[in-house]
């Protein structure tokens, strides 16, 4: 794995608010628009349907999301330097210089991240543009295991085969997305998001028994009582439990 990931840029700074500073929001969770495990399985045959390259980077972003808990902006600016192959992880670094735009430029999402940050402010944008690509929280620089699932790996190093990083834009993922939602089978065209993956993802875990610590850690969540919400609302964990407890033939 490249040692090119920089510093957090964000430290010694005095914004008086950054709207990605989740200790200035209040902690919520959302299970909208998650994915049961049949539907998940329906949305990935249907981006399997999908022609060319749409199909490989259909899964890609379905599986990061879904499977991985990754977070939109994170696939977006995802690079094959942030993979360790041998460990089998996806390092999710604080911050890099953006230059997913067009000729090495900042991305689009980023430019209206920075200008909303300096509108806030009251600051430079110029100056906020260099201060992104960042993660939405500190704690949302993690390792992210993949060896678990071997069609995460699959699709990583297929993937990677091919591409450095990313190459298309954000609008592309909610694409991908709504491109298999029409081709899987039952499944209605506003079943899930980007975001309802990440809750897809989070639900699964929890469901299989991951504790609040590894939910957190796995998802880079800044509050514990978020992963909470999920573990306590999983009802496969509460089956599992009663059949651990009980053991009744």
């Amino acid at each position: 794995m490249s040692n090119s990931m920089t510093d957090n840029p964000f430290e010694d700074r005095d914004l008086e608010y950054d709207p990605f500073d989740t200790d200035q929001t209040s902690a919520t969770v959302s299970k909208e628009n998650a994915l049961e495990e049949d539907e998940f399985e329906r949305l990935l045959e249907g981006a399997s349907r999908l022609d060319g390259l749409d199909n490989l980077e259909a899964r890609f972003v379905i599986l990061l999301a879904g499977r991985l808990g990754m977070r939109k902006g994170e696939i977006r600016h995802i690079k094959k330097d942030w993979v360790d192959f041998d460990e089998e992880r996806i390092h999710v670094p604080n911050h890099e210089p953006c230059d997913m735009g067009k000729h090495g430029d900042i991305c689009g999402s980023c430019k209206n991240a920075a200008r909303q940050m300096a509108e806030t402010n009251d600051a430079n944008y110029e100056e906020m543009v260099s201060l992104f690509w960042k993660t939405k929280t500190a704690e949302a620089e993690r390792d992210v295991p993949y060896g678990w699932s071997d069609r995460c790996k699959e699709v990583i190093e297929t993937f990677f085969d091919r591409f450095d990083e990313y190459y298309n834009s954000s609008v592309s993922i909610n694409r991908r997305v709504n491109q298999s939602l029409e081709a899987a089978d039952n499944l209605s065209s506003d079943a899930t998001t980007p975001h309802g993956l990440r809750a897809t993802a989070a639900t699964y875990h929890a469901g299989r028994g991951l504790n609040v610590w590894g939910l957190q850690g796995l998802m880079g969540w800044a509050y514990p009582q978020t992963a909470q919400n999920y573990v306590v609302y999983s009802g496969e964990r509460v089956e599992q439990s009663l059949d651990g407890i009980h053991n009744e033939n």
